[in-house]
């Protein structure tokens, strides 16, 4: 009884789970990509019509080129008659506000030393640690935000030429 109590809710949670993996695309033309979709911090992954696959965290739209950008500040540039379809996902969509709220202070104690001195730094360095236990209370929502992102299934968007 109790076996087969386990296989009913294994089956169940199979089925649910599958079902989250599966999704519609929506159809789109080249030019309407900024405005149905968002271009940056967000996981994207573009699919050239001869089945290559480019991955990248933002994308910009040029004139017949898609600009997709790594993480590292390098790019692809994919021509716009190949674009077959663009995954969009939802991972590491809120990890950016994690360095740029600890690189906040660090951009006020450089514009203070530049501007007064060495010997200012100290006293700024102090001022603005409120700052970083700011960002360090920040930190673990955003973490636990993305972690959830991971489960969320891609929005796919077939482009039309």
């Amino acid at each position: 009884m109790v076996t087969k109590i386990l296989h009913l809710s294994t089956l169940t949670f199979g089925l649910l789970a599958a079902t989250g993996s599966i999704h519609a695309s929506e159809k789109i033309r080249f030019e309407d990509i900024p405005s149905h979709m968002p271009l940056n911090h967000r996981g994207f992954n573009v699919f050239t019509v001869d089945g290559k696959q480019h991955h990248g965290r933002a994308l910009q739209v040029e004139s017949g080129m898609l600009r997709v950008i790594r993480r590292d500040d390098l790019w692809e540039d994919v021509p716009a008659s190949q674009v077959a379809r663009i995954e969009v996902t939802q991972a590491g969509r809120y990890v950016h506000n994690i360095a740029d709220d600890a690189t906040a202070p660090v951009l006020f104690v450089s514009m203070a030393a530049d501007s007064c001195f060495a010997w200012c730094a100290i006293p700024v360095t102090a001022a603005v640690t409120p700052l970083w236990a700011y960002a360090a209370a920040r930190a673990p929502f955003f973490l636990a935000a993305d972690f959830v992102g991971l489960f969320i299934p891609p929005k796919v968007y077939e482009i039309e030429h």
